[in-house]
């Protein structure tokens, strides 16, 4: 049961509980299978509800484009804006649409071709369908250029 519990992280506890109630007659040769099949089944059901691939399912892309979406909360939550941005309504870009420039999404470090998340209309938050995908160059373009553009209405 530990090994279950660790392979799925549900405490030991909770693997005794879910073999109670759903498993009564089951004996402890045909448990450890049986619970297996029940937690994939659960795990893939919860995910299609929520949106979320589970991350033994991800591929290495689509880790480091779920990673990205983990820090951009945290970082929007500090700034006190709204996010409610599942991973499966977002148009992951490979390449950027603003400047063709391919985006790394393995980058060390950030530069020119590392993801950036362009807001359409800033008020609305990160909500599906006002956040585009695009490399941080172009993205620093359009931000340098928006404000040459509003220095100049003001002269």
């Amino acid at each position: 049961m530990e090994a279950i519990g660790k392979q799925y992280g549900i405490s030991k506890q909770r693997v005794s509980q879910i073999i109670l109630r759903h498993f009564p007659n089951a004996d402890r040769y045909t448990r450890g299978s049986a619970i297996r099949k029940f937690l994939d089944e659960a795990k893939l059901e919860e995910a299609s509800q929520t949106g979320m691939p589970l991350k033994g399912h991800r591929t290495a892309l689509e880790q480091a484009q779920f990673d990205y979406l983990r820090r951009l909360k945290q970082n929007v939550k500090k700034k006190g804006l709204i996010f409610d941005l599942p991973f499966n309504m977002v148009e992951w870009n490979v390449v950027c649409p603003m400047s063709g420039a391919p985006i790394d999404w393995f980058a060390s470090k950030l530069g020119k071709s590392s993801p950036a998340c362009r807001l359409f209309v800033k008020e609305s938050g990160y909500v599906p369908g006002n956040v585009e995908i695009v490399s941080w160059g172009a993205y620093r373009k359009y931000i340098s250029e928006n404000i040459a553009q509003s220095r100049a209405s003001l002269i």
